[in-house]
């Protein structure tokens, strides 16, 4: 879930820039070959940790991939541990407590990881059933969205910088600079792929480092990327404004930008959801959501719940979506063809879903909580 312009899917988070009264827009599909680039490298760079004091590039034409950056090496165990408990099955149990603003929830094989706090911001973990909160990058800028791959933790920060460090605590790793506000990011085998919302363009570079790759310029505010079936897909935001988003996407390869959705109402959330890709829609001013989905079989948009509340964040568990929602705050599941259903009612905000094989997480954010819960 993405928070751009203090907006957190359909809900507003105290700072405005709300999409304005209106329903969402019906999809429609497109080939708009504008924005598409071509696969060239525009800039040669190697990651460094924050020991460095430069890094060096060549052929620059504005931005870069590396450089130096804050954050300390190793781990320092922080305030707002819990006692280690196995938990109760269908009781939410609290993991970590006492957080400045969180602003994003990851998960990886032994902990729960967050970003956190706006100048200075930090990246700290806990194991998944309590204990201590260590932090293995402090003294960021505004840190946000974490995402768990191969081992690494990596993160974009308002430094226009995406880095990353090692789960288990190092130096924290540059591995794209020069950006203006690295939003989303999305993994393959070799590439991370990332949006930069106020730039409007979507990059690609290696994991460790080094040449970044313009796919796609001219966006309007794109949010969320995925990468699936030799494409990268991303909704763009548009400025919030009712029926001017859309869901987009390039070759991994290369080449034109295609657009196969438009006219959406501030569409976020993306992921592939039985063999489609899933999207939301949100009209803040109404605190109204539908979900939604593209087949690339057929090249179609069909509605997949015409109403899903005021949710916050989602995740997809099997053929089934689990999600946090507000007013009332609660866990909620549904499963195309049946009914919604309550998980569990939760005494704060639920936002920044995650999950492993035998429970979810998610953060309150409101207090400064992390939070799991056994799933059924």
């Amino acid at each position: 879930m993405q928070r751009i312009g203090c907006f957190a899917f359909g809900i507003l988070l105290a700072c405005g820039d709300s999409a304005s009264d209106g329903g969402t827009g019906a999809g429609g599909e497109g080939g708009d070959p504008t924005g598409g680039t071509t696969t060239s490298t525009s800039v040669t760079s190697a990651a460094t940790t924050s020991s460095s004091t430069s890094a060096t590039t060549t052929a620059s034409t504005g931005s870069t991939g590396g450089g130096g950056a804050g954050g300390g090496c190793g781990l320092e165990v922080v305030a707002g541990g819990t006692t280690a408990d196995p938990g109760t099955p269908g009781v939410p149990q609290l993991l970590a407590t006492d957080i400045q603003q969180i602003w994003g929830v990851t998960v990886g094989p032994g902990h729960v990881f967050w970003t956190s706090g706006t100048g200075p911001g930090r990246l700290a973990r806990v194991p998944k059933d309590g204990g201590d909160v260590e932090a293995l990058a402090t003294d960021l800028v505004d840190p946000y969205e974490p995402r768990f791959d191969d081992g690494y933790v990596y993160f974009g920060d308002a430094d226009g910088t995406v880095k990353r460090v090692n789960a288990d605590g190092g130096c924290v790793e540059v591995v794209v600079s020069g950006q203006d506000l690295p939003v989303a990011l999305a993994f393959d085998s070799t590439s991370l792929y990332f949006a930069d919302f106020t730039t409007g363009q979507i990059g690609r570079a290696p994991k460790a480092g080094g040449a970044v790759e313009m796919l796609a310029t001219g966006q309007d505010n794109p949010g969320e990327v995925i990468v699936w079936d030799g494409y990268v897909y991303w909704v763009n935001r548009a400025g919030n404004t009712v029926d001017g988003g859309t869901l987009a996407r390039v070759s991994t390869a290369g080449g034109a930008v295609e657009t196969v959705v438009t006219q959406l109402t501030v569409p976020v959330e993306l992921s592939v959801f039985q063999d489609t890709v899933f999207f939301g829609t949100a009209d803040g001013g109404n605190d109204t959501t539908s979900w939604r989905t593209f087949d690339p079989a057929t090249s179609q948009s069909s509605v997949l719940l015409a109403d899903a509340g005021n949710f916050t964040d989602v995740v997809v568990d099997g053929d089934s979506l689990l999600y946090g929602h507000v007013v009332p705050n609660l866990l909620r599941s549904f499963t195309p063809g049946q009914a919604v259903t309550d998980v569990v009612s939760v005494p704060e905000r639920p936002f920044y879903l995650g999950q492993d094989a035998t429970h979810v997480f998610w953060s309150h954010i409101d207090v400064g909580e992390v939070m799991r819960l056994a799933k059924p």
